[in-house]
């Protein structure tokens, strides 16, 4: 189902994450905050971690992570949820788990963290 599809159905959700394949947007107070995506850095020795085509942080190892999105003007709880995101998505790329299993673990890491409020959307990119 595409997103504009999702919002004809359920109207525009308070708070929300709209996954896009390898890419993210995270809702909060119906204001969209994103794209979020990763990449191979140019060395292959890691992934890169953009928010609207700017790095911000770095994924070197599975024990190695670093990120600052102060740089981006977005509430604290945009910047919690989009690192939540992220870490899942690494972690679980790196175990190599299919699509759906990932978007159930990363659903119940955003509960057990106190992240509930924020409906998930696994969405055909548009």
């Amino acid at each position: 189902m595409t997103w504009n599809e999702i919002l004809q159905l359920t109207g525009h959700p308070q708070h929300a994450i709209v996954v896009r394949g390898d890419s993210f947007d995270v809702i909060h107070r119906r204001r969209s905050y994103g794209r979020f995506t990763y990449q191979w850095a140019d060395d292959l020795g890691g992934v890169e971690l953009l928010c609207e085509r700017k790095k911000f942080g770095e994924i070197c190892t599975v024990e190695q992570f670093s990120c600052d999105l102060s740089d981006f003007e977005m509430p604290p709880p945009v910047r919690c949820v989009a690192t939540i995101v992220l870490a899942c998505i690494a972690r679980e790329l790196g175990r190599g788990r299919p699509d759906e299993e990932r978007i159930a673990r990363l659903r119940a890491e955003l509960d057990r963290l106190g992240y509930a409020n924020f409906d998930l959307f696994d969405v055909e990119d548009t």
